[in-house]
């Protein structure tokens, strides 16, 4: 009769255990329990694909007769500080090529639309981390099951070479994440970018921090006008801007300037014409017409 009330408290700190539990809440201490005990052999494999901190997964897992995680839900801070780079560290590279293929198409989308996508990147890593916070032993769990699954053919000695050769740690794959990373960065800005980005020259009535500010194609007689522009190739050079009526029949101003050639694009200042009108104004670089815009002058 003592012996059975004992089997509801942890062995190792006495703490009352929770009916169906692996693993004591309070201490992390493993408790064996026959009638909810996983398969010994998926069991045995888990630990072998995870290798290293194999406990702390098993804890949060806290799986069921049936070798599912009972706990859905757990946090993994790893996860959600380090984000991409756990993923790396823990050989997760579908994942890995899911999360930075979303953000290249997530960027063309948004240049299509013509919509800073830097703000929404920003606001989808927050979306990631927390992801991998609440759901990121879970995703682990769902990689090691499908590898143990796919060995099952294989002979216990090679099915358990296979899951320590595919599973555990790599400080690879952490190397490999950031320089997924940089792969990312440089696709989206030297290829992305200048494929999908918008060439049209943005006008507006101020400019700060390599931006413009309220912008508008609208203008008074004489309004200052601040225009940006994105150079070809998003290189500076020697160029030339071309202010003319909207038919391209009068030219109203001109004149010519170079840019550093680590230059992407500028932002420059002018007046707007006196007379009402549409007005078009052209960056020209080498003889060719790489980038223009129209604004209007109203009363």
């Amino acid at each position: 009769m003592v012996e059975k009330e004992n089997s509801n408290y942890c062995a190792s700190c006495g703490s009352k255990l929770t009916e169906s539990t692996n693993y004591c809440e309070n201490c992390g201490e493993y408790i064996s329990n026959t009638d909810s005990e996983p398969d010994s052999t998926f069991k045995h494999s888990l630990k072998n694909y995870i290798g290293k901190n194999d406990e702390f997964y098993f804890k949060k897992w806290n799986l069921n007769e049936n070798g599912e995680p009972s706990k859905r839900v757990s946090t993994n801070w790893a996860g959600f500080f380090l984000t991409f780079m756990w993923a790396g560290y823990r050989k997760m590279y579908g994942t890995l090529f899911i999360m930075f293929g979303a953000f290249l198409v997530l960027d063309i989308i948004m240049l299509l639309i013509d919509t800073d996508s830097i703000q929404i990147n920003n606001s989808i890593g927050i979306v990631i981390s927390v992801m991998f916070l609440l759901n990121g032993n879970l995703l682990y769990y769902e990689k090691a099951k499908k590898q143990i699954n796919k060995n099952k053919s294989l002979s216990p000695e090679e099915a358990t070479a296979e899951l320590k050769k595919n599973g555990g740690t790599s400080k690879l794959g952490v190397l490999f994440a950031i320089g997924m990373f940089i792969l990312y960065l440089i696709v989206s800005v030297f290829i992305i970018e200048p494929v999908f980005g918008n060439t049209d020259i943005e006008f507006g009535k101020d400019s700060a921090d390599n931006m413009i500010q309220e912008a508008t194609e609208k203008f008074e007689p004489e309004e200052e006008i601040h225009f940006a522009y994105i150079f070809d190739e998003q290189e500076g050079g020697a160029y030339k801007i071309v202010v003319e009526d909207d038919d391209s029949t009068e030219v109203f101003d001109e004149w010519e300037s170079e840019a550093p050639q680590d230059w992407p694009g500028a932002i420059e200042i002018m007046n707007a014409p006196s007379d009402e009108g549409a007005y078009r104004v052209k960056l020209v670089e080498e003889g060719d017409v790489t980038s223009e815009g129209t604004f209007t002058v109203v009363k």
